[in-house]
């Protein structure tokens, strides 16, 4: 479901010996322990002690769930879950003023989200940073490469399977790499013009 990426900063984790995240922490929330909707795949610095660990903020106003009680009930987490969340709702890559990539929420939740899992950290900016400069940045120069050379209908076909290719559900950091190629080019998803 996940393709090998923890749920909160999309690094491809090889699954032996990582964290299963209890999105409502199991220490709070016990009777949803083994529960498969309450189940995320993460990785350790996601997870654990810099990470998320227990916190599980609720918007003010809503109720924690009483025992037994399935989820949702009248909670309304902060948190986003990835597994029913839209991530990309919530939050967006963006540059700064130094040039470096990096997190931004673009609603509440999204920038509770960021504070929780601290996927802002210069640990995961410098992951992000090197994602842009080895995977992304040699695309874009062929995009534009192509853009100078080609007829618009090869320059179109090239343009969607390049971005199907860096797209693709599979790989590391999509959500970055979608926004960088928006950084770009502001047409995407959609081939800039000639």
């Amino acid at each position: 479901m996940q393709h090998s990426k923890c749920c909160y900063c999309e690094q491809v984790q090889v699954p032996l010996h990582n964290d299963v995240e209890h999105y409502r922490p199991w220490s709070l929330y016990w009777w949803l322990a083994w529960t498969w909707e309450n189940l995320l795949f993460a990785c350790r610095a996601c997870n654990e002690k810099g990470g998320k660990e227990d916190d599980f903020p609720l918007l003010p106003g809503s109720l924690p769930l009483a025992f037994g009680e399935p989820p949702p009930g009248r909670e309304i987490p902060e948190l986003l879950d990835p597994s029913v969340d839209d991530p990309r709702e919530h939050i967006r890559f963006r540059r700064d003023p130094n040039g470096r990539w990096g997190p931004v929420g673009i609603s509440w939740r999204g920038v509770i989200t960021i504070h929780i899992i601290g996927i802002a950290r210069d640990e995961f900016r410098d992951l992000y940073n090197r994602h842009v400069e080895k995977t992304v940045t040699p695309i874009i120069d062929d995009l534009r490469e192509a853009q100078r050379n080609r007829s618009r209908p090869d320059f179109e076909q090239f343009w969607r399977r390049k971005c199907v290719e860096l797209l693709d559900p599979a790989r590391p950091f999509r959500a970055l790499s979608e926004d960088v190629l928006r950084h770009e080019f502001p047409s995407f998803p959609d081939p800039p013009n000639p």
